[in-house]
């Protein structure tokens, strides 16, 4: 059986769990709860938290979710603490051993939670998601580039761009040259910025494509940026540290 912790005892039954002490990487199991309060609840697997939101709401305080797991930590169903602001554990699943058909099932489905990504820093799927490159696209990017550190991308001004090709690592030497490519979507006037140097003259293709080829002169930054309206600021889409 799994391990079972009694704080937060009364707040929720148990439906339907897997009755086993250990779960497979890329197997699917349902959970089946009954909440006698309103707090939140999650399945924890490492860094995957699947909060009450995406569980089906059966009714009668009855929550369902058909969960895969994705990751080697240990699986924890918990509930919020109020009391001290954090998550407690109530079931705890140990995680047996994947092997490379257990990673291929979580591919198909999760393809950033294998270990070829799941430990690259910067990664932020909603970011590329919204730069038109899908999960299966960077994990293939990924492995192409070899990268541990992907560049920072942000559209928190309201920066969008559609990605055709960039560098996929965080740090770019000087002297090197880098290509960019990629679609506007936002904003009147895009820069490549390193340091104090400003590359704006960009090659316009017909099919609404920007790009460039730079090379770095400056250590520091280098910068994809945009100035939503004129007179306005520049702001970072896309940061690379340069070395």
């Amino acid at each position: 059986m799994p391990k079972f912790y009694n704080r937060g005892e009364g707040e929720f039954q148990i439906v339907d769990i897997p009755k086993r002490k250990s779960l497979k990487v890329g197997e699917e199991y349902t959970f089946r709860i009954k909440m006698n309060s309103e707090r939140d609840f999650t399945i924890i697997n490492n860094k995957v938290f699947t909060q009450k939101s995406r569980w089906t709401n059966e009714g009668s305080g009855i929550y369902a979710i058909r969960y895969m797991v994705r990751d080697v930590n240990k699986l924890k169903l918990s509930i919020w603490g109020d009391g001290d602001n954090k998550w407690w554990s109530m079931v705890e699943y140990e995680i047996e051993q994947p092997s490379r058909v257990n990673w291929e099932k979580v591919e198909r489905h999760y393809p950033l939670s294998v270990p070829d990504a799941a430990e690259v820093k910067n990664l932020d799927a909603e970011e590329w998601e919204k730069a038109g490159v899908t999960g299966q696209q960077l994990l293939q990017l990924i492995r192409k580039s070899g990268t541990h550190e992907l560049p920072i991308l942000n559209s928190s001004k309201g920066q969008k761009l559609e990605i055709m090709s960039v560098p996929m690592n965080y740090t770019l030497r000087v002297g090197n040259t880098y290509t960019f490519r990629f679609k506007p979507l936002s904003g009147n006037n895009w820069a490549l910025i390193n340091g104090d140097v400003w590359h704006t003259e960009w090659n316009k293709l017909s099919d609404g494509t920007y790009e460039m080829t730079v090379k770095t002169t400056q250590s520091g930054y280098l910068l994809l940026s945009v100035q939503l309206q004129d007179g306005e600021p520049y702001w970072s889409c896309l940061e690379y540290e340069v070395r």
